[in-house]
């Protein structure tokens, strides 16, 4: 393996020595022969001839095969000129023609290493002498900077050698000097163009540089060797001024010819590479065209001024599914813009790719469709550019993308933006567009135009109480009911929630509005199956007619609004029309919950307290706390107008828990006057209280804080609260019942009276309303019912306390019925705590 190895090694080595040596030989031969024909140009006295060319040899031979040449020039130096020596005829012993030409040949060694060294320092050895900079400092370095060194070497060893006399020392050194200059300036420039690499630049120069410039120097010759001969001058006689100025005239016309010659070449060489860098990169932009032509994503393809393809890149071809090369050469607005997307002709005038090479402007379209092989069409944009050309004959180039998936997306936003997820129907962005487009219409039309808001009464049980997918199912069952009432009279929209809005724009009077409300109320009448459960709704429903309501959607939309809140206000499962009585109540609501945001900061909330007497003994029984609220703009306001307003803004607690601690304050103080500790405070509680998870921590903090027992303690509860969520509020009645304060239930018979709640209520008292008690004298059925919920109560094992008893008659009528315990003017008006303090009227039967 090793010997395997290493003979290659071996015979690269053993062929390295052979090339040396050959081109050591080489150089050896021209140097001499050039030299020994450089003689010829001698010119006596001396010993130099006025163009040494074996010095451009050497330097050429050193500049393209490197150092190794230099044994070359010093062997041929040394034979040229002990040669010439030995004939001169100067030879004092037999060793000194060998002495001078070592001397010399010395020099011209060291000349030619420095010529090198300069060249490699100063341009660099590769150098192709293209620049007119890099030609005349080659010229420079090379000739005269570099040649001093053999003419001052050599000519001072002569000097020594007394070969030449002191006297023609500074002409012979002049002469030498010019030598070998000329010698450089002329032949160097030869010997690259004949062997520098690369060889294809240099060859370029043979015809432009190396022939002219040999025409020339042959001239030079022709022309010394006619003088010289022609017995004018005899040069081997004495020393010519004529003939060297001749001679040197000659050979300086060669050496500027040669270095015009090399710069014209070097500029033609330069604007060659320049020219084949830029066919090279032009190349390459084709090919990187090409690629990305082929490699775009976007339908590429050119037309002529015609209109006929000229080419078309593969992603176009696949997107109007025709195979590679089957649109080249075809009319493109007859493949694939024929016609329109409903299938109409496209007209070519009409086209903006046609246009474009008709008003030679860009154009980019958002919006057409291009037609595939098979006779589909999808949507495209594209950008047309026109090519340049005489007489509109450049044609144009035409971009396009498929934007079928991006139409999808924006459909699918509009629908996002524009309808309801859950139901399908347009949502409150749409319902608003609508609506505004539809008054303008009716502006100009002079029509009516009715809007309909519509809340789903109770909604907020269904989700609650049966989870929000059934509230779901319900909300697109509805959406279904009601799209089938309408029809194509109404636009109906889901505003969001359990909100609905319908447009009605056909109708002809309010009779119409009506008929249609009416049937929307009882497409809903009837119960609905979600999930295998049966559920009962009502809607409330305002109405806001254009233009009686208002003539800008903002306002129409509000008093709709006001007037669906009024419907609900009114019993629900109804409907209401705007008007200005509705607007009055909606503003004293307004007011009413502005002002009441103040009341407890500016203590504007009073008790009073009303008896309660057993019917029998007449001895006081209780009192029932009464919330009294008189405000500076609104005068005295009745609970029953800010209670549920107070309920609706949340507000209830801070109140409900003032009256609980000053209701508690107040029988404190009470006892101080009056040691009866049986006495019974009743307070009234609201169901928004019970679903509030810290009312019972409420309780047991105002009971610890003001050290009223809870035996002392009743609550008044509404039916209608009760019914609202029986099971919740049930299960908050019996924990509150286990601190021992029992219930009342208040407003009995008015309401949701339902049998099944009554007998499992954890209730000790109910309070007979005094609608039934006011007209039970005079109205049979009223004593009826009366006596009913007494009997009734009574087999339930359930007090009973008649309110709003006022006279005598009715006293004993209740009296004989049964009833335990009343309470009403006819015995005590509602009066302040500071009244009771002053009189006595609990220590006493009031009859």
């Amino acid at each position: 393996m090793k010997m395997n190895t290493g003979e290659p090694m071996l015979q690269t080595a053993k062929r390295n020595w052979f090339t040396t040596i050959a081109i050591v030989l080489m150089v050896a031969f021209l140097y001499a022969f050039t030299g020994y024909f450089g003689l010829f140009f001698a010119t006596p006295p001396g010993y130099a001839t006025a163009i040494w060319i074996p010095s451009g040899i050497a330097l050429g031979a050193a500049l393209v095969w490197g150092l190794r040449t230099l044994p070359g020039v010093f062997f041929g130096s040394l034979l040229v000129n002990y040669i010439v020596t030995q004939h001169s005829g100067i030879s004092s012993t037999s060793t000194f023609p060998i002495t001078v030409g070592m001397v010399i040949a010395t020099g011209a060694t060291l000349q030619t290493f420095t010529g090198w060294w300069l060249i490699k320092k100063f341009l660099g050895l590769n150098n192709l002498l293209n620049y007119p900079n890099d030609i005349l400092l080659f010229a420079l370095l090379s000739g005269p900077v570099a040649c001093l060194i053999n003419t001052t070497w050599s000519n001072t060893a002569l000097l020594l050698l007394q070969i030449n006399p002191l006297s023609t020392y500074l002409l012979s050194w002049f002469t030498w000097w010019i030598g070998d200059s000329m010698g450089v300036l002329i032949f160097t420039p030869f010997f690259l163009i004949l062997f520098a690499s690369p060889r294809k630049i240099w060859c370029q120069r043979i015809l432009s540089v190396m022939l002219p410039l040999g025409i020339s120097f042959s001239g030079v010759v022709l022309v010394y060797c006619v003088v010289n001969y022609s017995g004018v001058v005899y040069v081997n006689q004495k020393f010519s001024w004529q003939l060297w100025s001749v001679l040197i005239s000659g050979l300086f016309f060669c050496v500027y010819i040669n270095i015009i010659l090399l710069i014209v070449s070097g500029q033609k060489s330069i604007a060659h590479v320049s020219m084949r860098k830029k066919k090279v990169a032009l190349k390459k932009e084709e090919l990187k065209n090409a690629l990305i032509l082929r490699s775009a994503g976007e339908g590429i393809f050119g037309l002529d001024h015609e209109g006929y393809i000229t080419f078309i890149n593969p992603a176009a071809e696949r997107m109007l599914g025709y195979s590679e090369g089957e649109l080249n050469g075809k009319q493109m607005h007859n493949m694939v813009h024929h016609s329109y997307a409903d299938g109409s002709k496209y007209p070519q005038e009409r086209c903006p790719i046609y246009l474009t090479r008709e008003i030679n402007k860009i154009s980019h379209i958002t919006d057409e469709v291009f037609w595939r092989k098979d006779g589909s069409y999808f949507p495209i944009e594209y950008i047309t550019t026109p090519l340049p050309g005489k007489n509109k004959e450049g044609g144009n180039v035409v971009i396009f993308n498929d934007i079928s998936q991006r139409k999808e997306t924006e459909i699918k936003l509009y629908k996002m933006a524009h309808y309801d997820i859950l139901t399908g129907l347009p949502n409150r962005n749409s319902f608003l567009e609508y609506l505004t487009k539809q008054i303008t219409n009716a502006e100009i039309t002079q029509t009516m135009l009715a809007v309909c808001f519509i809340d789903v009464d109770n909604f907020k049980q269904i989700n609650d109480i049966l989870g929000h997918s059934v509230g779901d199912e319900t909300l697109k069952v509805i959406a279904k009911l009601l799209k089938l009432v309408l029809g194509e009279a109404g636009y109906f929209a889901r505003l969001g929630g359990d909100e609905f809005a319908v447009i009605l724009e056909d109708a002809q009077s309010l009779d119409d509005i009506k008929n249609m409300l009416d049937r929307i109320i009882l497409a809903v009448s009837k119960p609905i199956r979600i999930l295998d459960l049966e559920i009962n709704i009502s809607m409330s429903i305002g109405v806001a007619a254009y233009p009686i309501a208002g003539t800008k959607p903002e306002e129409i939309i509000k008093n709709a609004d006001i007037a669906m809140y009024h419907a609900k206000e009114s019993g629900k499962n109804t409907y209401a029309f705007y008007d200005e009585s509705i607007n009055r109540k909606v503003k004293r609501r307004h007011m009413v919950d502005t002002e009441l945001r103040r009341a407890l900061a500016n203590n504007e909330f009073k008790l009073e307290y009303q008896l309660q007497i057993d019917a029998h003994s007449l001895q006081p029984l209780g009192l029932e706390a009464l919330l009294r609220w008189h405000n500076a703009e609104l005068g005295d306001v009745r609970p029953e107008e800010f209670i549920p307003i107070a309920e609706s803004n949340g507000l209830i607690h801070q109140i409900g828990y003032w009256v609980l601690n000053q209701a508690c304050n107040d029988y404190k103080k009470l006892l101080t006057v009056y040691h009866k500790q049986l006495l019974i405070l009743s307070i009234n509680v609201s169901v928004v209280q019970l679903e509030n998870i810290k009312f019972l921590q409420t309780i047991e903090q105002v009971l610890h804080n003001t050290e009223m027992k809870s035996k002392n303690l009743m609550f008044e509860i509404t039916e209608s609260a009760l019914m609202r969520h029986p099971e919740h509020t049930m299960k908050v009645m019996k924990q509150i019942q286990k601190l021992g304060i029992p219930f009342a239930l208040d407003d009995f018979g008015i309401s949701y009276s339902s049998m099944q709640y009554l007998k499992v209520l954890p209730v000790s008292l109910i309070k007979i309303d005094k609608e039934f008690i006011r007209d039970i004298i005079t109205n049979d059925n009223d004593a009826k019912i009366v006596n009913a919920i007494i009997q009734l109560s009574h087999g339930m094992g359930i007090s009973t306390i008649a309110e709003g008893v006022e006279t005598k008659e009715q006293f004993q009528l209740l009296k004989e019925m049964g009833c335990e315990y009343i309470q009403g003017f006819y015995f005590s008006k509602p009066v302040a705590i500071d009244v009771l303090l002053a009189n006595p009227v609990l220590e006493h039967p009031l009859l």
